[in-house]
Formats: structure tokens, C-alpha cells, sequence
């Protein structure tokens, strides 16, 4: 499908090529005259015709602006299909090199650099300087936006005043943590009949990074390699069976939802969560209601298995914004405009935390969240879509310091997973495969339904089939190319 679209779409852009104006031509347009934006993005929830933010957004910057929200799985073809059929949105967001490099060589795509030096746009060129993002420029500068993102700060959160009540401290082996996992289940402080860590399946690379210290595909003494592939990925899933056998490991964890896992670990049913490290006040303020003398804790670091104690880490930035050139140039204008204010700190604490006395009050550098009124647009999420534009990062002054630290260990520590940032049609395709070829086994394993030494060779011969071969040897060229400097630092 993709590869379709994309032959279509470039002699379309050969055809509107020729009727694209310069680069930089009137690029101080008259900021007064109200403008129709539109801006195409990939993200969790599409934004409310009626949304209070963008209303404020559009009064601000006197535009309609039409934010286009897509899931990221039909979002890529969506974009495509525009493309092709010359409909442009004024700005959208890519994570496809082909896409991008193709624009970039048809002319197709404006100079940002240009624009945001004549403008004066001090918080995009302070965003395009940040040295991250240096290898998404070209010798006339950035012809696309790097979108900005924070640490992960993936973390475990744990019940404190349970290792309070058993006199336990806080676990730093992978050995330790199973002795605290038992004796949570065992005791059971809240009488809820707790298991000892929640989360769904995804949760598990944290536990697997431990052993392998790789976070799906990366390097181990000098080769490029899938985590499932790593000498120690066996170990992980002894040691992943052994919980899920002795009740420490959700027996629902296969199925369990997001949602589902937050609300057991906030009603004293579950000791440890997996999650961002960002959902601290949430999960503060549902314990809080359930129990008055509960307390919250993260690791920090994560307990220590044979790889360390790694937690998974990203390049720097999500994918990258793009301008067309045939864009009309008040438009541009106005795009960047907008763009510049979501990098400041009031544009990040409208995404963060919506508008003041309305999603929130503050009380003593505190916020104090209306729920009721911050889900009308945020929909339980910690961040409104607008996020989805140009930067994930959050000023760390809006943040508990146990955040921020747990972001600093994330940054030191972190391992790299370069699928989510660069790929390839034919990459994507088959890890698609692989990755569903390996979820399906590692259930089984750990919930017992295979035996991982009897049926390992089975496990083996079915990725095999899967291709994994192939994708090893392209992804390793490719990952090498574009990020052997970064995945190797």
C-alpha cells in the first residue's frame, strides 16, 4: 500500500512543484489577517470541534486552526493519500525517511531555518539548535522540525508505606525485588488480596532489559540483534515464569488494560505498577482517595539484573514537522508562530496542565486539577493532543522532584530503541511479524503453556520464518548508517 501511495505522490509533486513559490518570500506577513490552518498529526484521541484549548488557540493567533489527530497505525497512509491526491496540509508530522527524503530532494519542502531566522523566533531556534537533533540538517539548514521528547522516565512505582509496614527496604537486585514481590502477596497490607506487580505485557521489556540490555533491537558485543536473541533473554523468562507461577506476576497481565492496572494498584490490590514516571500525580491524588496514608515511591535506579540495571531511553526526538512549500506564506507564517508559542512555558503548561481556572488552580506552586473539567479535553491522559505537534518535553519545574530525578537516571542510563524513530517500509512489515511470532511465545513460556527448553528450537525456527534473518541483516546496515554514533555512545 505504502509503496503505491508513494509512487503516486512523487509525479504528483513533480506536477505541483513547478507552481511552489520561493523559499523566504514575504515570510513577515501581516500577522493581523486570519488564516485556516491546517495540521495533520498522529496521537491517542482526536481534538473536540468545541475544545476550550484550541478556541483559546485560535483567538490568540487569529486562525481556524483544524489539528487533525489520526492513530499512528492508519496515520502514514492518511498522510500519503493527501499527498498524492495534492490536498497539503499546511504543516504535518512524518516518521517515514522515504517520505521525507523524497520531499527533500523534489524541493517540495520549505527552508524552517530561513523562515525562523526572519522571523525572530527565538524558542524555535533555540529548539533547532539543541545539538540533538543535528543529524535531521542539511548544509541550508532544517528543512523539517524535529519534534522534541522527554525522557521516557519509564518507571516502577511501589507502595512506600507497605515496605514502611514490613519493615523492608527498597530492593536493588532483581533477587531482592522478588523477596519484597513475596512478601507484599504474602501479607497482603490492605486486605485486597494484592498481587504483587500490575501492568500489561508491554510492561515486561522493563524486566527483560535487565537480563539483555537491549531494548528490542540493538547491540551486543559488537552485533546488531533482537532482545529476544540475546544469550541471557532465556534466563529473563525463567525468571518471568517463576513470578507469574508464584502469584507475584499478574495473573491477568496478558490482558489487563492501562486503565485496569491503575485502578488496582490505586485500591491496594497490586504493590508495584510499571508506567511513566509523568503519571506521579495521578496515581498520588487515586491513592490518596482510596487511602489517606498511602505513599508512593519509584525506583531509582531499577533493580539490578546481569545487564545492569538499564531503563530504556530515547534518541531525542519523535519524528520531525513539515512545512510544503506550496503552503501559502501567511500560513507558514502563522504555523511557526504557533509553533514558537508551544515551546514556551506558558504554551507548554497549556498542553501540560490546560487553562488556568479552568483545568486547574494553582495553590502554592501546587496544581490542583478539576478532573471533571480537564477530562472535557484531555480524556484521562496527562497531556492535551496539542503535545502531538512539535515537543513531548516538560518544564522540569512542573514536575515532582522525584520525576525529574527518575527522568535524570533515564537519561544516564537509558537504553535506545531505534525502531520507533527510524525505519523502513520493509522493516516495519517484518517486525510487525516477528513481534507478534514473538509475544505469542513468550506467553506461552512464561505462563507455561511451552517449555522454554523444549520448545525453544520450535520458537527459533518460527521468528526464522517470520524473517527474522532478513531483518537482522537490513536492520543492522540500516541502524548503523543512521544511528551506529548515537546506539554506540
Amino acid at each position: 500500500m505504502h509503496k503505491k501511495i508513494l509512487a503516486i505522490l512523487i509525479a504528483t509533486l513533480a506536477t505541483v512543484g513547478a507552481f511552489a513559490g520561493g523559499e523566504g518570500e514575504d515570510a513577515a506577513a501581516d500577522s493581523e489577517q486570519f488564516v485556516e490552518l491546517d495540521m495533520m498529526v498522529w496521537g491517542i484521541y482526536p481534538i473536540d470541534e468545541d475544545d476550550r484549548i484550541m478556541a483559546m488557540l485560535e483567538e490568540q493567533f487569529n486562525a481556524d486552526i483544524n489539528l487533525q489527530v489520526l492513530q499512528l497505525d492508519t496515520y502514514p497512509d492518511q498522510v500519503n493519500l493527501r499527498l498524492a491526491a495534492g490536498d497539503f496540509p499546511d504543516y504535518f508530522r512524518s516518521l517515514d525517511l522515504t517520505l521525507y527524503d523524497q520531499l527533500l530532494e523534489d524541493g517540495m519542502l520549505t527552508n524552517i531555518s530561513e523562515y525562523v531566522t526572519d522571523l525572530g523566533l527565538q524558542n524555535l531556534q533555540n529548539h533547532l539548535g539543541d545539538s540533538r537533533f543535528s543529524i535531521k540538517s542539511t548544509d541550508e539548514g532544517f528543512y523539517s522540525l524535529p519534534v522534541g521528547m522527554e525522557p521516557f522516565g519509564h518507571a516502577l512505582f511501589i507502595r512506600k508505606d507497605w515496605l514502611d509496614q514490613l519493615g523492608l527496604e527498597m530492593p536493588t537486585t532483581l533477587d531482592e525485588y522478588r523477596d519484597v514481590l513475596a512478601a507484599f502477596v504474602e501479607n497482603d497490607p490492605d486486605g485486597r488480596g494484592t498481587t504483587g506487580i500490575t501492568g500489561g505485557s508491554f510492561w515486561m521489556y522493563l524486566l527483560r532489559s535487565a537480563f539483555t540490555g537491549i531494548f528490542e533491537f540493538g547491540t551486543y558485543e559488537g552485533e546488531w540483534m533482537a532482545d529476544f536473541m540475546h544469550p541471557d533473554y532465556r534466563d529473563y523468562l525463567r525468571y518471568a515464569k517463576g513470578l507469574y507461577d508464584d502469584g507475584l506476576l499478574d495473573q491477568e497481565y496478558l490482558t489487563i488494560t492501562g486503565p485496569q492496572a491503575i485502578a488496582k494498584f490505586t485500591s491496594g490490590r497490586a504493590g508495584v505498577l510499571p508506567i511513566s514516571g509523568k503519571r506521579w500525580d495521578q496515581l498520588e491524588d487515586a491513592l490518596a482517595d482510596f487511602s489517606p496514608t498511602a505513599e508512593l515511591e519509584l525506583f531509582t535506579p531499577l533493580p539490578a539484573g546481569p545487564a545492569g540495571a538499564p531503563s530504556v531511553e530515547n534518541i531525542g526526538y519523535y519524528g520531525w514537522g513539515m512545512i510544503p512549500e506550496q503552503t501559502p506564506e501567511a500560513d507558514k507564517v502563522r504555523v511557526l508562530e504557533l509553533l514558537d508559542y508551544m515551546l514556551t512555558p506558558e504554551g507548554i503548561e497549556l498542553t501540560w496542565h490546560g487553562i488556568p481556572g479552568v483545568h486547574f488552580d494553582l495553590n502554592a506552586g501546587s496544581y490542583q486539577y478539576d478532573v471533571s473539567q480537564r477530562d472535557v479535553e484531555f480524556k484521562d491522559m496527562p497531556m492535551h493532543m496539542l503535545v502531538r505537534t512539535i515537543d513531548y518535553q516538560k518544564l522540569e519545574e512542573f514536575q515532582p522532584p522525584r520525576v525529574v530525578d527518575n527522568y535524570a537516571r533515564s537519561r544516564r542510563d537509558g537504553l535506545l530503541r531505534p525502531r520507533q524513530w527510524f525505519t523502513t517500509e520493509n522493516l516495519t512489515n517484518l517486525w510487525t511479524g516477528l513481534s507478534q511470532v514473538h509475544a505469542d511465545w513468550e506467553a506461552r513460556f512464561i505462563t507455561g503453556d511451552a517449555d522454554i527448553d523444549a520448545d525453544w528450537d520450535q520458537f527459533m525456527a518460527d521468528l526464522e520464518r517470520a524473517g527474522y534473518s532478513e531483518y537482522q541483516a537490513e536492520a543492522a546496515v540500516f541502524y548503523e548508517e543512521k544511528l551506529g554514533a548515537v546506539m554506540n555512545n
